[in-house]
């Protein structure tokens, strides 16, 4: 990241790395952060507690003016729904608490909106795995539930999508890929658009729009509509679309899985089976939500000139039925 800001910029780029793998949000966050997200337990993972990293790792440095920060973390809160959803608040509060407190440490020099970039976890086990898991809910929760940063909750956020960077047979496990050089070009080429100002990049990947489906009796077909295309959509597979399907007497959802028609310009076509009998068709359709959700670099959507980046990961709203 720090290389490729330098061949860009030609100005020294300095980082301080400071890290502990396999730990948890809420160590790196003070407790004023954690009383915003209604945080009471001191559980302990591995002896360390609450706000302890915060104290020993990132504390002292906040009277050394910063111009930004990166974070790529998250695995270790991959653990319930609950700790999913908790963890959009845990993100969001850290980074505000992290500014506000760079902002008076340095007596105003650090920036009160300084940029804040991050990666999405990459991919994790087996390539294409049914398995949803919990990395998704991490995923969505690091862009504030949007899918896409900048946001309301999230100014001056960017970030990297890596769930196509899966690497199943790393030798440090598929938790640690080794493929670095792709994270480091998808978070320079944001952190060039959203810190240093330089709008005329493409970083963002194909983003949905909106979803029509039609109701062709034996199956039903979904038009999905995207915005930020540069040139036009690439396509790598045929899967990662999901309808959700709703029990016509409770609440509980299920997903059933497409397959991908035809690639436009600017839209796709997905075929999904009907959903099982005496349920009745959802009110969303998602995509890559899965720990691992395609072949390395082989996902369904893509698009760029220079470069191909990524449809991150979404939930969209069925916007029209015919």
């Amino acid at each position: 990241y720090g290389r490729d800001l330098y061949d860009t910029y030609k100005v020294p780029i300095g980082l301080i790395s400071s890290d502990w793998g396999g730990t948890s949000i809420d160590k790196w966050s003070s407790h004023d952060a954690l009383g915003k997200c209604k945080q009471t337990s001191n559980e302990a993972r591995a002896g360390l507690y609450p706000s302890n990293l915060w104290n020993a790792m990132i504390h002292p440095f906040v009277r050394f003016p910063i111009y930004g920060a990166i974070w790529y973390q998250g695995e270790a809160n991959a653990r319930s729904d609950e700790e999913d959803a908790l963890y959009r608040c845990y993100f969001s509060e850290m980074i505000k608490d992290w500014r506000l407190k760079w902002y008076e440490g340095t007596d105003k020099q650090t920036k009160i909106d300084f940029p804040f970039g991050f990666v999405q976890l990459a991919a994790e086990g087996t390539e294409g795995n049914k398995s949803a898991g919990f990395f998704p809910g991490i995923r969505w929760s690091l862009t504030g539930g949007h899918g896409i940063v900048p946001n309301d909750l999230l100014p001056n956020v960017f970030m990297a999508v890596a769930m196509d960077l899966g690497d199943p047979t790393s030798p440090h496990g598929s938790v640690h890929p080794r493929d670095k050089q792709d994270v480091a070009i998808r978070l320079s080429r944001a952190g060039r658009a959203i810190a240093y100002g330089d709008t005329s990049l493409y970083y963002t990947g194909p983003l949905p729009v909106s979803a029509t489906i039609t109701d062709l009796r034996e199956t039903i077909s979904a038009k999905i509509m995207y915005r930020n295309v540069e040139d036009k959509l690439y396509s790598f597979s045929k899967y990662g679309f999901e309808l959700s399907c709703k029990e016509r007497t409770g609440n509980t959802v299920s997903w059933i899985e497409g397959t991908l028609d035809t690639v436009m310009n600017d839209y796709v076509t997905v075929s999904f089976p009907r959903c099982p009998a005496g349920d009745a068709v959802g009110e969303e359709i998602r995509y890559a939500w899965r720990q691992d959700p395609c072949v390395f670099k082989k996902c369904a959507i893509y698009s760029g000139s220079d470069y191909l980046f990524p449809s991150p990961p979404y939930i969209i709203p069925i916007h029209e039925r015919v």
